[in-house]
């Protein structure tokens, strides 16, 4: 399913299943370079800034989620877990990967930022920079 809304400042995208958008990662398991494929990708647009959110709410028993958000860290991330923006003819895009649980309490305290139990508090966080 793909759903588009446009405002003024923003475009979203949804995408389930549709689009072959991913985010590489090692799965230490298998010993191969897997992709990760969220459930939702979310493109939004504020002037010259772009945001690509990868939303994946499968919870932390379904998924290989510490591979996954170590793939990402490493490829749109800088030490400390500053994002690197990517650029191209005066555009800045910065891609997040955000995780779903009903209790953050649990996970260990480096992937906690990852994690979200409140959309709101994830889209607030993304306008933020």
């Amino acid at each position: 399913m793909l759903r588009t809304v446009r405002t003024s400042q923003t475009v979203w995208r949804s995408a389930e299943g549709f689009d072959d958008v991913y985010i590489p990662y090692y799965d230490g398991t298998s010993n191969k370079v897997r992709d990760f494929k969220p459930d939702f990708i979310f493109w939004l647009q504020k002037g010259v800034q772009y945001f690509i959110l990868f939303v994946d709410p499968k919870g932390t028993v379904h998924t290989d989620y510490q591979r996954k958000i170590d793939g990402y860290s490493a490829i749109f991330e800088a030490a400390g877990g500053a994002k690197k923006p990517l650029g191209n003819n005066g555009k800045k895009v910065f891609v997040f990967a955000f995780l779903h649980t009903a209790d953050k309490d649990g996970l260990p305290s480096n992937y906690k930022r990852y994690w979200f139990e409140d959309i709101d508090k994830v889209l607030a966080s993304v306008c933020k920079i």
